[in-house]
C-alpha cells in the first residue's frame, strides 16, 4: 500500500515537473501613459491553458477608451479615465485590468491563477519613454493606505502574488533614479538596489516568488533577494504595470519554481543615511524606513514614512522637534546631523525661530533595533528661550505624530483591505487603560482634557490596521501630559497638564528651558487587541441635555451621506452657542434653538453655531463637483436675517472665504422654511466650515441640515 502510494506521488511529481509553462505571451504589449489602444483582430494573443485572447485596450466591456478624458495637476492625472463600473475584477477570463483606485498613476494588468504559489515570471522590458520624476502630489496621497504606491520615477513593474488591489508584491524599475526596488502593499518599499537602467534598451527581467522569498534578476544576474519577515503573501496571480511611461513587454513567460524553504535570517540592523529619490532617507540595510523633510516655516521639520518593524508599513509622520501652538509657521529646520551609524543611528536637528530668533529647539534622536519590539525611536527635545515673551510658557506639544491610514479616502469609509477600525488606548494616571475609537466622532473635544491625562511613564497607542504605534512618555519627563487628537487629521498632540485648554499661562522669559522625552515603537495586533479589551471607554463630554456648547447630533446631521469620516458613521460636533430643544422639530421633535442675542463673537469657533465637515482631508477625489447645502428654519419672535454659509480651508493654500450662502429674512413668527444654496468643493480641501448665523434678535429653531451632491 505504501509503495503504491509512493509510486503514484512520484508519477504526479514527474508529470508536474515536465509540464510546460504556466503561461506564455507570444507577442509583447505596448503600454503608454493612458495606454495605446490595441485594435482587435491584430493577432496579439495570450497563450495559456485555454489559449484565450488577450483583451484590447481600445474597448473594455463597452467602454470607449478613446473618448475618456483625464484631469491634470501638472503632469499627473488626478482622475482615472476608467469608469467606476469597470473597476471590478474582470476584463476577460485571461487577464484582469485594475486601475489603482486611490493613486491613479499606475496602470496594471494581472493574469493567472490566484492559487499559484511558487513560480518565476520572465519578460523582456524596453523603456520607450521614461516616467517623469515629478508628479508626487502630497495633497493627494497624504493619508493613502499604501504609502509609496505612487513611486516617483518608476517606469514599470512586474507583479507577483497578486491577491487583490491591496495585496501584492511589485518589483519596480526606474531609469530616472537608477534602481530596482521591491514594494509590497502592506510594507511599502522593502528593498532598493542600484541598477543603471537606460531607455531604449532591452532588459530581461526575472522575478521568482517562492515561499517567503522574492528574488529578482536582470539579464541573468541576481540583483535582489528578500525574505519577507512579516505577513508574507504566499500565493497569487502575476501581472505587469506601468506608471506614466511608455514601455514594451515581450516574451512573457511564467514557470514553476522550486520551493525555497530557507528560514528568514535573523535581522541585523545596519542604519545609515543616504540620498534616495531626491530625499534624505534613513535606511536599515537596503530598506528605507524614514526620511527627513526640513521646512522653512511650519513646525520646522518632520520625519516622514516612519517604519517600526522591518518589512511592515510606515505608520506615521512626526515632527522632529517640539511643536508650539502660538508660533505656528515660524520654526525653521536645520540639516540632519548624523553622529553615529551602524547598529545604532544617532542624529540631531536644530530648529530656530526664523521670525524673532526667540528660541532654539534641539531635537536629538536615537534609533535602535530590538528583536522582540522592532525599531525603537528615542526622541529628546530641549527648547531654550532666547527672548522674553516669545512664547506662552507651556504652549508646547511635545509630540504631534500624524498617522497614516487613519483618515479614509473621501469616497470610502475605509479601504477594502482594512480589517480593523482605528482605535486609541492610553494608560491613565490610575494605572488603568482607557480606550475609544480613533475617529472624528471621538476626536478632540470628545472628552475634557483631564479625562485624557497619561500616567507618568505611561503610553498612548494608536491602532493602524491591526498593528499599533505605541508612544511612551518615560518617567524622566519633567512634566505630565494629556493626549488629544487634532480635529482635521487626527494627529496626536501631547500637551503638559500645567496648561489645560483655555487657561491663561504666563509668558516665557529668556533663559527658560523646556525638555521632553518620548519613545516610539510598535505593538503587535495581539497586544493592541488585548489592551482594547481591557480598556475603559473614556468618559465623553458629550451631553445632549446641555444648555449650549455641546454636541447636537441626529441622523440628518451626520453628513456621512456626502463624505465619509475616518471610521464608521462618525458624527459631527457643532460648536457655538445654542440649545437642544426636545419639544420642537420637523419630524423627530428635536432641533437646535438659537437666540440672536447670544451671538456676539462671530469669529470661527465663536458664538455662531458651526461645524467642520467635508472630505477626509487631503485625499480626493470627491463625490461630486457641486453640492446643495440647506437647512430648515422656524421663527418664534425673530426679527432679522438667518443665513447658512460655508467657507473652506484648502491644503497648501490660504483659507478661502466663500461668500456663497443661503439666507432668509424673518419678521416675527414663521413656519418651517427651507434655506439653501449651491457651491463647489475645492480639491484638496481640509474641510468645509458650515455656519448657521442668525443676525437679529429673537429665537429661531434649525433642523434637518443637509448636504446633497448634485452631480457626479
Amino acid at each position: 500500500m505504501r509503495s503504491s502510494l509512493l509510486v503514484l506521488l512520484l508519477l504526479l511529481a514527474a508529470t508536474f515537473a515536465s509540464a510546460g509553462p504556466l503561461m506564455k505571451c507570444r507577442v509583447g504589449y505596448d503600454f503608454v501613459r493612458h495606454f495605446t489602444p490595441l485594435e482587435p483582430g491584430t493577432g496579439r494573443e495570450l497563450t495559456g491553458p485555454a489559449n484565450r485572447t488577450a483583451f484590447s485596450f481600445n474597448k473594455l466591456k463597452g467602454v470607449d477608451w478613446k473618448s475618456a478624458k483625464a484631469l491634470f495637476i501638472g503632469a499627473s492625472p488626478v482622475k482615472s479615465t476608467l469608469p467606476e463600473a469597470a473597476l471590478d475584477d474582470h476584463v476577460d477570463d485571461a487577464w484582469t485590468y485594475f486601475n489603482v483606485r486611490y493613486i491613479p498613476l499606475w496602470r496594471l494588468v494581472v493574469a493567472g491563477d490566484a492559487r499559484w504559489t511558487d513560480y518565476t515570471v520572465e519578460t523582456t522590458v524596453r523603456i520607450l519613454s521614461p516616467a517623469p520624476l515629478e508628479g508626487h502630489r502630497p495633497g493627494e496621497v497624504f493619508f493613502n493606505y499604501q504609502w509609496g504606491r505612487e513611486a516617483i520615477g518608476s517606469d514599470a513593474g512586474i507583479i507577483v502574488r497578486y491577491q487583490g488591489p491591496d495585496d501584492y508584491y511589485m518589483v519596480r524599475l526606474s531609469s530616472g533614479y537608477g534602481h530596482l526596488e521591491l514594494w509590497k502593499t502592506h510594507g511599502g518599499v522593502v528593498q532598493v538596489k542600484p541598477f543603471a537602467f537606460k531607455p531604449e534598451t532591452d532588459y530581461h527581467l526575472s522575478v521568482t516568488a517562492s515561499g517567503r522569498w522574492i528574488i529578482a534578476s536582470v539579464d541573468g544576474q541576481e540583483v535582489l533577494r528578500y525574505a519577507d519577515p512579516v505577513e508574507p503573501l504566499l500565493s497569487g496571480r502575476i501581472g505587469l504595470g506601468v506608471r506614466e511611461s511608455r514601455v514594451a513587454f515581450r516574451g512573457l513567460e511564467v514557470n514553476r519554481a522550486e520551493p525555497i524553504t530557507t528560514a528568514v535570517p535573523e535581522h541585523t540592523p545596519n542604519f545609515h543615511v543616504r540620498e534616495w529619490v531626491g530625499r534624505r532617507y534613513i535606511f536599515d540595510g537596503d530598506e528605507p524606513i524614514a526620511w527627513y523633510k526640513a521646512t522653512d516655516g511650519g513646525e520646522g521639520g518632520d520625519l516622514c514614512e516612519m517604519k517600526f518593524v522591518p518589512g511592515l508599513m510606515p505608520m506615521c509622520i512626526s515632527h522632529v522637534g517640539a511643536c508650539w501652538n502660538d508660533i505656528a509657521g515660524r520654526q525653521q529646520g536645520g540639516p540632519l546631523e548624523v553622529t553615529q551609524e551602524g547598529e545604532t543611528l544617532a542624529f540631531s536637528v536644530m530648529l530656530t525661530d526664523k521670525k524673532e530668533l526667540g528660541f532654539t529647539d534641539v531635537a536629538e534622536w536615537t534609533l535602535s533595533y530590538d528583536p522582540q519590539r522592532g525599531y525603537i525611536w528615542d526622541q529628546r527635545v530641549t527648547v531654550t528661550i532666547e527672548k522674553d515673551d516669545t512664547l506662552s510658557k507651556w504652549s508646547a506639544n511635545l509630540l504631534d505624530p500624524l498617522f497614516y491610514q487613519s483618515v479614509a479616502p473621501a469616497t470610502d469609509k475605509l479601504p477594502t483591505c482594512r480589517v480593523s477600525e482605528n482605535y486609541a488606548v492610553f494608560l491613565r494616571p490610575d494605572g488603568k487603560f482607557a480606550a475609544f475609537p480613533a475617529n472624528h466622532e471621538h476626536k478632540n473635544f470628545g472628552a475634557t482634557w483631564d479625562k485624557l491625562a497619561l500616567k507618568k511613564g505611561g503610553l498612548w497607542a494608536h491602532r493602524i490596521d491591526r498593528w499599533a504605534l505605541a508612544i511612551e512618555l518615560p518617567a524622566d519627563n519633567e512634566h505630565e501630559y494629556y493626549g488629544d487628537y487634532c480635529h482635521w487629521g487626527l494627529d496626536l498632540h501631547f500637551t503638559p497638564t500645567v496648561a489645560p485648554p483655555n487657561t491663561k499661562v504666563p509668558r516665557a522669559k529668556a533663559g527658560d528651558v523646556f525638555t521632553g522625552h518620548a519613545k516610539y515603537y510598535a505593538w503587535t495586533p495581539e497586544e493592541m487587541e488585548k489592551a482594547i479589551q481591557r480598556g475603559i471607554l473614556v468618559e465623553s463630554q458629550y451631553n445632549p441635555l446641555a444648555a449650549f456648547n455641546f454636541a447636537h447630533t441626529e441622523p440628518v446631521n451626520r453628513f456621512d451621506q456626502v463624505v465619509s469620516a475616518a471610521a464608521g458613521d462618525s458624527l459631527v460636533r457643532w460648536f457655538g452657542r445654542y440649545a437642544i430643544d426636545r419639544t420642537m422639530g420637523r419630524g423627530d421633535g428635536i432641533s437646535m434653538r438659537i437666540r440672536g442675542e447670544d451671538i456676539a463673537n462671530r469669529t470661527m469657533y465663536g458664538d455662531v453655531p458651526g461645524a467642520r465637515i467635508g472630505a477626509s482631508f487631503r485625499t480626493g477625489p470627491y463625490l461630486a463637483p457641486r453640492y446643495r447645502i440647506g437647512a430648515w428654519v422656524k421663527s418664534e419672535d425673530f426679527v432679522g436675517t438667518f443665513a447658512i454659509s460655508t467657507d473652506f480651508v484648502v491644503y497648501q493654500k490660504k483659507r478661502e472665504e466663500k461668500q456663497t450662502m443661503g439666507a432668509v429674512t424673518l419678521n416675527g413668527p414663521s413656519n418651517w422654511t427651507y434655506v439653501s444654496f449651491e457651491t463647489e468643493l475645492p480639491r484638496q480641501a481640509h474641510y468645509w466650515y458650515l455656519r448657521l448665523d442668525p443676525k437679529g434678535k429673537g429665537t429661531v429653531w434649525v433642523d434637518d441640515v443637509e448636504i446633497v451632491p448634485l452631480a457626479k
